[in-house]
């Protein structure tokens, strides 16, 4: 290596750091692939208006939904490498979708983003009807088994979490349950309290108050222990379905190419928030877990979930709608 090219490296390497240490100097933006006014933009709205406070600068939440999240995903993965562009989005943006949607999902992940941190998790909850015999996990699959066919689990939609949850299951326990796709919850919920389906597996935010005034029967927990949300609901892990978990996590990334030392300091920031007991409780008024990781944790976390969901997708044919 030439004299010249080896001092150009050091010269770019000393402003890269100057730069990094100098920023944010202006607003940044924190892109999410939903909706305004969902349960996202709230999880985000806490996180940014920490940085906000801790950082000196304005973190900015603005809404890019549709698409089924890829408009929201594409447009932070084209944006600038410079710190003023991040995204939040649930495991189904990074993971799911992109694998249902193959050569055609305009993202990859890994390709295209760099992780920065985890930020909340949502447990889900297996429900059933009051009305329903049905009192405990065993006895659903035990009516599974004894009549193929005439048990249902209603969804919010084909390749959400809880569809390949309950594939997952299937799959495992060798037992037919016929699901039945809605286009959210708000759709299902009904059918669900009026006996229509067989079950449901989804967050207290949809199913809580239906547990709480008794129409709704919970009967586990999909994280792998207990949430304290329920304590006095076992996991499925506890009920003799090792390994098995299914929640719905919401993270921050950046674009490929955001400078380490940013990314470094978002995560130092969002663990040391995260890690609060005033984080929590204001999580848990959204019915959320706050979770604070490194970026290594929610890159191992990705993966896992790519190859355990992958394998069941592409086991169970199962399309985007």
């Amino acid at each position: 290596m030439s004299w010249y090219r080896f001092i150009w490296l050091i010269v770019c390497c000393l402003s890269f750091s100057v730069h990094a240490q100098s920023w944010p100097q202006r607003p940044v933006r924190i892109l999410i692939p939903f909706p305004p006014g969902a349960g996202a933009e709230n999880a985000a709205r806490l996180v940014a208006n920490h940085l906000s406070t801790a950082l000196g600068q304005s973190f900015v939440v603005e809404a890019r939904p549709g698409g089924n999240t890829m408009i929201g995903a594409e447009a932070a993965a084209k944006s600038p490498a410079d710190g003023y562009t991040l995204f939040l989005c649930a495991a189904s943006t990074m993971v799911v979708t992109p694998t249902l949607m193959g050569a055609k999902a305009p993202i990859n992940a890994e390709r295209d983003f760099v992780p920065v941190g985890l930020v909340s998790r949502l447990p889900f909850f297996v429900v059933v009807p009051n009305t329903s015999p049905v009192t405990s996990v065993a006895e659903l699959f035990a009516a599974a088994r004894a009549k193929p066919g005439s048990m249902s689990y209603a969804t919010n939609g084909n390749g959400t979490a809880a569809h390949l949850g309950f594939e997952i299951l299937k799959r495992q326990q060798n037992v037919d349950l016929v699901h039945i796709p809605y286009k959210g919850y708000s759709q299902a919920l009904p059918d669900m309290l009026g006996a229509r389906v067989s079950t449901m597996m989804a967050d207290l935010v949809v199913v809580g108050p239906a547990i709480k005034d008794g129409r709704l029967r919970v009967l586990a927990a999909t994280s792998l222990e207990r949430s304290r949300f329920m304590p006095n609901v076992p996991s499925m892990q506890e009920l003799g379905f090792p390994g098995f978990e299914v929640t719905v996590w919401f993270a921050m990334f950046a674009p490929r190419g955001t400078p380490p030392e940013i990314v470094s300091r978002l995560n130092n920031e969002m663990r040391r928030y995260l890690s609060t007991a005033e984080a929590r409780d204001a999580y848990d008024r959204l019915g959320h877990e706050a979770s604070p990781s490194t970026p290594e944790q929610l890159l191992a976390l990705m993966r896992a979930d790519a190859d355990r969901y992958g394998r069941v997708i592409r086991d169970a044919k199962i399309t985007i709608d």
